[in-house]
């Protein structure tokens, strides 16, 4: 296959994806706004090195699955943390007054 017709294709791929990595950045970031870091490191570093490499290299070194469907596969793992993200957010234990008022 052409690697341009490749490129093409995951692009497609991409901007179908692209709606939930707009939320997901908009809940990393309302988040860190409050001032909840662990939670954001969670969202961003733990949720790649737990869940998505690991299911992105089982399904490339045992099954016989071709490009575009690992790669759907590892952009969909976005919509879990869509759902992590959104239920934190929802849960406004983030909400911290940052500013320190003195009396």
């Amino acid at each position: 296959m052409d690697a341009l017709k490749i490129a093409e294709n995951m692009l497609r791929i991409q901007s179908f994806m692209f709606a939930i990595y707009v939320l997901n950045t908009q809940n990393y970031f309302v988040l860190r706004a409050g001032g909840d870091t662990k939670s954001t490191l969670i969202m961003d570093s733990a949720f790649m090195w737990l869940i998505n490499i690991p299911l992105v290299a089982v399904l490339a070194y045992f099954t016989p699955i071709g490009i575009y469907a690992l790669y759907i596969a590892g952009q969909s793992t976005d919509l879990i943390k869509l759902a992590f993200g959104y239920w934190l957010v929802r849960k406004e234990k983030w909400v911290r007054n940052l500013t320190h008022e003195e009396l």
